[in-house]
């Protein structure tokens, strides 16, 4: 299961296939949406058949499934821009803010300097809600309730008694 045509993937996983000699090994298939790809695999998975194909880290699949990433040579520009024989780069998130929160939230911007938010944080997060259905603004308080670990980092200790007391109100 290769990408949703006309994405960008599309075009990179042909040429990894190419370049990693599969052409004749594999029968490619290009689903019409991401929905048509997701079934597939989520089909497969059920039937504990076996499949290979394009998935990315915060695409559903992938944040409820045991999934294997095979392994592929690092990341290089020099590879990239030629044959693609090599894995995706990390995909950067950028935190941008108006320049006048600058000087009347610099609290703020600390936090956002501090804040670090990882795929297995992202994964974890994901699969606790998935597991404890209800409305979104309780699981997100019991959430961060149950890992002040993770996020009192960001923030000042002031800041982090004053979230954990709204958030004992909301859940």
């Amino acid at each position: 299961m290769s990408c949703v045509i006309g994405w960008s993937c599309e075009g990179v996983n042909t040429a990894q296939i190419e370049t990693y000699g599969l052409i004749d090994s594999l029968h490619v298939i290009n689903p019409g949406s991401q929905e048509a790809m997701f079934a597939d695999l989520y089909t497969a998975y059920d039937k504990e058949e076996p499949w290979l194909g394009y998935m990315w880290g915060t695409g559903d699949p992938a944040l409820k499934l045991d999934l294997v990433r095979l392994e592929e040579p690092p990341f290089s520009t020099e590879c990239w821009d030629t044959d693609k024989g090599r894995a995706f780069s990390e995909s950067l998130v950028l935190v941008a803010v108006n320049q006048s929160l600058l000087p009347r939230a610099p609290d703020v911007i600390a936090m956002l300097q501090n804040w670090e938010f990882t795929i297995d944080l992202y994964k974890g997060i994901f699969q606790w809600m998935d597991a404890n259905p209800g409305s979104e603004a309780s699981e997100a308080a019991v959430w961060f309730l149950n890992n002040n670990d993770v996020w009192e980092s960001w923030i000042t200790p002031q800041a982090a008694n004053a979230v954990n007391a709204a958030l004992a109100n909301e859940s």
